[in-house]
């Protein structure tokens, strides 16, 4: 499970400081959960759940395995290729090097792209490969912000089922500009606003608790 104890986080500059929470206290239920509030604090909040973020007061406990953001670009050395990169991340998280990089490459189509640098690839397919490496490793929590950034439709399709098979041991933190992702794959949902963190039992009212204070 993932509990937060007394976290506290704020960003800027102390004369423009931002509190995103205040003195949380919760635990993240093991179920697909939704993570709603304004973008900037939605991000900073699944960086804390993923240990990319750093609390500014209190402890975040993971006692699961956490997917970097799903479609993060900035887990890549731009100097080095994409089979590079992948051969790297294969062997930190313990998977077969050849395998991992021919799943990616198939799920995504990047061909012989793999084989220059990430810093010479183009958004999109920097942002391919970031998606494809997610869905092939194995995580029991994946963390996956918005798919609407991928403009080509059978590409999301193909990465949600990617994500989907994965599912059967594992579950979802998601966020999405269209809140039909997340009724569609989610069960509970999260509010991040003033300081609080607060969970819901049923997805669709934390979309109503999300619009209700916009």
């Amino acid at each position: 499970m993932i509990t937060f104890n007394q976290v506290s986080k704020f960003v800027g500059a102390s004369f423009r400081r931002r509190t995103i929470l205040q003195d949380v206290d919760v635990e993240l239920p093991f179920a697909n959960f939704a993570l709603l509030g304004a973008p900037g604090e939605r991000s900073v909040v699944f960086g804390l759940i993923s240990g990319t973020t750093l609390p500014t007061r209190g402890t975040v406990e993971r006692r699961v395995s956490i997917s970097w953001p799903v479609g993060a670009t900035n887990v890549f050395s731009p100097g080095m290729s994409g089979a590079e990169n992948l051969r790297f991340l294969a062997r930190v998280y313990g998977r077969d090097v050849q395998q991992t990089i021919h799943e990616v490459g198939e799920l995504v189509d990047l061909g012989k792209l793999l084989q220059e640098p990430v810093a010479d690839y183009g958004p999109e397919a920097r942002m391919r490969l970031a998606y494809a490496a997610s869905a092939v490793f194995e995580f029991d929590l994946y963390i996956v912000e918005d798919l609407n950034r991928i403009r080509s439709a059978s590409l999301r399709g193909r990465i949600v089922d990617a994500v989907e098979e994965r599912l059967e041991s594992a579950w979802l933190g998601m966020t999405s500009s269209r809140m039909g992702d997340l009724t569609e794959h989610c069960k509970v949902g999260a509010v991040v606003r003033d300081g609080k963190l607060v969970l819901y039992d049923d997805v669709k009212q934390a979309i109503s608790a999300s619009r209700a204070n916009v």
